[in-house]
């Protein structure tokens, strides 16, 4: 508050999927629509009409969404941070994938501690960093598969596999199918169009 006067405190039960513990702070509000629509609410009374009620109540809502919304945002500033961390690790991953030999080397080029790149990615994307790496390499291996000629080999050392059979192995778990099987069936399924 800017000048003195009593403190309202609003006991608001969340979804129950919104966990929340303690109690929030939002401190100063800085948007002047939602201090302008807060005095409007303060000073209001609703006559005793079901329509005015109800948009009160709307509105009411709407207003508590926001200073949920801006207590939470307070409770973790670095939440946009951690998000930046983690793209530029995706970025990382997507540009260098068939180079990357450990979780280390991505979170030196990134600038981080291997450890906290971790952590936050796990956070972030609710799977490990290696499950990330290892996802961009299968891709562009059934990509390879099915739109190159190259012998396995070629494209276990495109992807970043340190050999065919450890490329075989890894992609017969995360396929259900060997590679060689994986590219004639996709073959087989493609649509040949007449020349014409």
């Amino acid at each position: 508050m800017s000048v003195t006067g009593e403190d309202c405190c609003v006991h608001i039960r969340p979804p129950p999927r919104l966990r929340l513990s303690g109690h929030l702070h939002v401190g100063r509000i800085e948007d002047k629509v939602l201090q302008a629509e807060l005095e409007l609410l303060s000073d209001r009374q609703p006559n005793g009409l079901p329509t005015e009620r109800a948009v009160l109540d709307l509105r009411t809502t709407a207003v508590l969404l926001q200073l949920l919304e801006l207590a939470l945002a307070r409770r973790a500033p670095d939440a946009g941070r951690a998000e930046s961390h983690v793209l530029a690790a995706e970025r990382y991953i997507q540009q260098n994938y068939a180079r990357i030999n450990s979780v280390n080397e991505i979170a030196t080029a990134i600038g981080l501690g291997p450890d906290y790149l971790r952590h936050v990615f796990k956070r972030r994307r609710n799977r490990s960093i290696v499950d990330s790496l290892s996802a961009v390499r299968q891709a562009q291996a059934r990509a390879l598969l099915v739109h190159s000629g190259l012998p396995l080999k070629q494209i276990a050392r495109l992807c970043g596999y340190r050999d065919e059979y450890y490329f075989s192995s890894v992609f017969r778990r995360r396929e259900g199918t060997p590679p060689g099987q994986y590219r004639e069936r996709k073959r087989a399924r493609q649509v040949r169009l007449p020349t014409v």
